[in-house]
């Protein structure tokens, strides 16, 4: 009996019952070990809470993960505007160098015939010219008037900001307008018109002119690589 006593009792489990077989599998698994061997309750809600925090923390590290995904997206539709502008490039450039010369040569008499024609039907005493310059910042710009050179020894009248707006102006339309004196330099009156046919021949023959440049430039580059 005495050899009995002497032998270590086997390890208690909770409420002093021997763990089984099945217990130790259950030790694999750390947090299922601590979660299910603890009889405290308060020790399970801790458990718990600890969880959801971690699961909660995952999910706020998959978010960025995810917006990230936009800023690709929106490079994808970026990509996409230049090829749509390319299909709404100007036919002009589709034109050879001797097919834009011989446009231009013809749309710079268009365009003087338009500007003779409404130079007769304006007033007398009024000029036609072209709204070729204008700057927002400055609040001004010039009208560029060759027939207004030998009654007031230039060609560029100044126009101003608000004659501009009040009148709608755009660069490259083509007004009549009356010229007065302001201290001694020509200015546009107030009231120009815009001449709408003569404006589209003037428009017309200068994107002539910057295709005939753009494809000059582009049949010199295969050159210059040779």
């Amino acid at each position: 009996s005495s050899n009995a006593s002497s032998q270590p009792s086997p390890p208690q489990g909770c409420g002093g019952a021997a763990p089984t077989e099945g217990s130790t599998g259950s030790m694999m698994n750390p947090m299922m070990s601590m979660m299910g061997g603890c009889c405290n309750p308060m020790m399970q809600m801790q458990m718990m809470a600890q969880m959801q925090q971690m699961q909660m923390m995952q999910m706020m590290m998959a978010n960025p993960m995810m917006s990230m995904m936009n800023p690709m997206m929106q490079m994808g539709m970026a990509q996409q505007v230049p090829q749509e502008e390319e299909e709404e490039r100007d036919p002009f450039l589709d034109l050879s160098e001797e097919e834009l010369g011989q446009r231009i040569n013809a749309q710079t008499v268009e365009a003087k015939e338009q500007e003779r024609l409404a130079k007769e039907r304006s007033p007398k005493g009024t000029f036609v010219g072209t709204l070729a310059r204008y700057d927002p910042e400055l609040g001004f710009g010039f009208v560029i008037c060759p027939e207004c050179v030998p009654q007031w020894g230039k060609n560029d009248i100044y126009i101003g900001q608000k004659n501009i707006l009040e009148s709608r102006l755009e660069i490259g339309d083509v007004i009549s307008f009356l010229v007065e004196d302001n201290n001694g330099k020509p200015r546009v009156a107030l009231g120009p018109k815009v001449l709408s046919d003569a404006s589209e021949a003037r428009r017309t023959l200068s994107r002539l002119k910057d295709a005939a440049k753009t494809v000059s430039l582009r049949n010199k580059r295969p050159a210059a690589m040779m």
